[in-house]
């Protein structure tokens, strides 16, 4: 028997590795107020989370495509360098080893000893049976300031003329704020927020008054979500405070604040038209004329004007002494021939919307608030 052979080769293409770090609890930057001996997040009480992302990818499409770093193998995080002695294990207590290879910070960094961490890892290359390694480094600091330096600020994601137009969708409406302390972000655990409407001047805590038909939820939260039918022009007022420990149930004199006010607008493209079904030109035998309201902007039509607006016809027949009479209400009209002709036989014919007002409460002639049988306040507008 004879036999030749030769040697085979399996070749893949490298893998291709992202890595990035998510972080929960905060940032990688601290303040410390140097007069009340604090920092901001206290890290003590909101501990930051460190999160290897690690998506690998494979042009071979051997291995599946995803997040690995629950797959790495030899995971260590280090502090400073990764000299062994180092090492951060279960004897550190101001760190936690955590799942998927996080690390869980708990400790406050002196502003003048920032602490470099360092994350390795291995991820088995099935297909070439070897490990590639994964590195990342992250840097933790602190900044000293003073007690009167700037205190929190607050940001709010609607301007302060907050135009609001009907037509776009009458479902409920959201606006938040955020509370900054230098340039990070402070963390829910660690704002407290008050919504306010400010009415002749005064303000009043959202929520307070039963008549607050407009208030759907996010007192006491970041976002607050209303209902604009209940609205036609109204000034909010957020003002929020940074805290640590138990919140507290009021905002000092000192606490940042914003404003908003939201005002209930149609487009200045608003028209309307009348079109006559049956035609301008009224027949002798034509017995019914009818018409329909078309209402639009320079975006479209509006579907359903009823919605929004009231509607009236009115006529005007031009003859001596007349004077212009309401014909019919509502987006469609259907009248007899002798409406329309009885007095002149070149007759104009109006259309007239008027916005609907907001929906408010319903009340009798003495300004009482009209209830159901079941103590519910009665509304309409």
């Amino acid at each position: 028997m004879i036999q030749g052979s030769t040697n085979l080769y399996a070749q893949y293409d490298p893998l291709n590795v992202s890595k990035s770090m998510e972080f929960e609890g905060g940032g990688t930057k601290q303040v410390y107020y140097a007069d009340s001996k604090t920092y901001m997040p206290n890290r003590e009480l909101t501990p930051l989370t460190l999160q290897p992302v690690i998506i690998i990818s494979d042009p071979d499409g051997i291995i599946p495509t995803g997040d690995k770093a629950g797959s790495l193998s030899a995971v260590r995080w280090f502090v400073g360098s990764t000299d062994s002695g180092n090492q951060i294990t279960s004897l550190n207590t101001d760190y936690i080893l955590g799942k998927n290879g996080s690390l869980i910070v708990n400790k406050n960094v002196p502003h003048e000893s920032p602490v470099t961490l360092i994350f390795e890892g291995e991820f088995y290359d099935s297909r070439r049976m070897s490990s590639i390694s994964i590195d990342m480094t992250v840097l933790l600091s602190t900044t000293s300031n003073a007690e009167t330096a700037a205190g929190p600020s607050l940001t709010i994601d609607r301007p302060r003329a907050w135009r609001f137009n009907p037509l776009k969708g009458m479902g409920n409406q959201f606006v938040s704020c955020q509370l900054f302390l230098q340039e990070e972000e402070v963390p829910d655990t660690n704002a407290r927020y008050w919504w306010y409407v400010v009415e002749k001047g005064k303000e009043r805590l959202i929520g307070s008054d039963e008549l607050d038909f407009f208030y759907v939820s996010g007192q006491n939260t970041k976002t607050l979500t209303v209902n604009p039918e209940f609205l036609k022009e109204k000034l909010f007022r957020c003002r929020a405070e940074y805290y640590e420990g138990t919140a507290p149930t009021s905002p000092t004199d000192t606490a940042a604040e914003v404003n908003t006010k939201f005002i209930r607008r149609f487009p200045k493209s608003l028209y309307v038209k009348p079109n006559v079904l049956t035609g301008s030109i009224i027949l002798a035998a034509t017995k019914t004329v009818k018409a329909e309201a078309i209402v639009g902007t320079k975006g479209g039509v509006v579907t359903d004007p009823e919605k929004f607006f009231h509607i009236r016809w009115l006529l005007n027949s031009w003859a001596a002494g007349s004077t212009m009479v309401q014909i019919g209400r509502g987006k469609s009209l259907s009248v007899d021939r002798s409406t329309i002709v009885s007095k002149s036989d070149r007759p104009e014919l109006f259309v007239e919307i008027n916005a609907h007002e907001p929906y408010m409460a319903l009340t009798d002639k003495d300004g009482d608030i009209l209830t159901d049988e079941n103590g519910n306040v009665l509304v309409g507008f």
